[in-house]
């Protein structure tokens, strides 16, 4: 007898500060390659942006919030500065795309991008 998947009811959440604390920590980890062009989809970075993503909501264009993010891991003193300036990032504009952050938790980020 063949078992039948049951999608969960449960949405798991991922809070971004959360998130972006452990996207400081990779940073520091890849720092070497993103230094040298390496594309991000080939790193340990592009996970925790698309998490990011998918728990900010409308959000389409992830190198550019990741040119973003970068700029400021090179220029906070620590990680919970970066972290609060991520956040600060995740709800206001960024190049024309809107990145929501506030009460939009759990909505999925557009799927054509990935």
């Amino acid at each position: 007898m063949k078992k039948e998947w049951i999608k969960p009811e449960i949405r798991f959440i991922t809070e971004p500060d959360i998130v972006l604390g452990c996207l400081y920590e990779v940073y520091g980890q890849e720092k070497q390659a993103v230094l040298s062009g390496k594309n991000i989809r080939h790193t340990m970075i592009f996970p925790f942006l698309r998490m990011l993503a998918n728990s900010a909501g409308s959000m389409k264009d992830l190198q550019t919030l990741h040119r973003e993010l970068w700029k400021n891991y090179q220029e906070m003193p620590g990680k919970e500065a970066f972290v609060q300036k991520g956040e600060e990032l995740l709800g206001k504009e960024v190049n024309g795309n809107v990145w929501l952050y506030e009460g939009t938790q759990g909505e999925k980020a557009d799927a054509s991008f990935y």
